[in-house]
């Protein structure tokens, strides 16, 4: 089943030539998946308040254009699930009103029993409102994203109370940001990126941020007292 939403973006989230700015991209489809899941009858507030929590790991975003300030977008999302698992699917496509496609995306999720702190297996009775697709539609590259051996540059981070979530972390899009912080210049036309979570971060965590110049791109690492909490590859 797929659900759809016109989106009219606010004019702080285009840039200075009039495109949707990257940052924005997250936001846009982070709140078609939540509305997605209430259309679904599993909202996501009332899901935590009931003691469990849907954990985004990954998104996985692919950016043939951005669409300029004239346009309404049109956002399409839709589930993915095959069989029982701990992870789960959700894939997004972002189009003008003629049906030309400017991103592709994924995100996976899994689903955490906040009591005990446990992921809970997925299965099909907790999907079977999303009506979902056996399969991706899309094909997306989901190779290993690995840490560099070496970082370029790096820097401290203060995470502000302003970024913390209603899971008491640091909301996902705002990861993305200290990513964008670290590239060499505003402006720069990003093809794609994909970001991978893996230990959340706190209000009051010690922070470092390590950035690693690729061929197409960078790899950005986002870091707890030594421990890998993100990682972030960038696409030029």
């Amino acid at each position: 089943m797929k659900f759809s939403k016109i989106y009219e973006p606010r004019i702080s989230e285009y840039d200075k030539n009039g495109n949707l700015s990257v940052k924005s991209i997250i936001g846009i489809l982070e709140d078609a998946g939540a509305k997605h899941s209430t259309f679904a009858g599993n909202d996501i507030l009332e899901c935590r308040l009931n003691g469990y929590t849907w954990i985004l790991v990954e998104w996985n975003v692919e950016i043939n254009r951005l669409p300029k300030s004239s346009q309404k977008l049109l956002v399409e999302t839709w589930a993915v699930f095959k069989k029982p698992e701990i992870i789960t699917s959700r894939e997004f496509e972002i189009k003008d009103e003629q049906g030309n496609v400017f991103i592709h995306a994924c995100e996976r999720l899994v689903y955490e029993d906040l009591q005990n702190g446990k992921l809970v297996r997925i299965t099909p009775e907790m999907m079977g409102n999303y009506n979902p697709e056996p399969e991706l539609q899309h094909k997306f590259r989901f190779a290993k994203l690995k840490e560099p051996a070496v970082y370029d540059c790096e820097k401290p981070l203060a995470v502000r109370i302003t970024d913390i979530d209603f899971n008491d972390h640091v909301h996902n899009t705002v990861y993305f940001d200290y990513a964008l912080d670290m590239l060499e210049q505003s402006g720069e036309f990003i093809s794609g990126f994909r970001i991978l979570y893996k230990k959340p971060l706190m209000y009051k965590d010690t922070v470092t941020v390590k950035r690693a110049n690729t061929d197409g791109g960078y790899t950005v690492g986002i870091y707890k007292e030594d421990v890998l909490c993100t990682l972030v590859e960038i696409k030029r």
